[in-house]
């Protein structure tokens, strides 16, 4: 009898911790969204969140590629995009000029 109540014991607790691994709380996601730059500004969203979450002094000039992570939506996603074309993105509109009038400052 008390092997029959320790196997019952051990089950319940088997189930019990079963159960707690798969609770949302507890579960390890690598449900990530790997986008490239070009891709990512396609979504207004998505590039909102990009500005409200990144900044640019998460650069440095020793890395050719960066990947930064966003959550957008209950979504994650890895960004991966050159230096310049995040050293861009971090720029503000103001000081872009355009490429054919370098004396005219660039507007939407």
């Amino acid at each position: 009898m008390k092997t029959f109540k320790l196997a019952i014991i051990a089950t319940i607790l088997t189930f019990t911790v079963i159960s707690t691994t798969n609770a949302d709380g507890f579960k390890l996601k690598n449900n990530a969204v790997y986008l490239t730059f070009e891709k990512a500004l396609q979504s207004p969203g998505l590039v909102m969140a990009m500005h409200q979450q990144l900044n640019s002094g998460l650069l440095t000039n020793n890395q050719q590629v960066y990947v930064f992570s966003v959550i957008y939506q209950n979504k994650h996603y890895r960004i991966s995009g050159t230096y310049q074309q995040w050293n861009l993105f971090f720029t503000p509109k103001w000081q872009v000029k355009s490429e054919s009038d370098p004396a005219t400052i660039y507007e939407d």
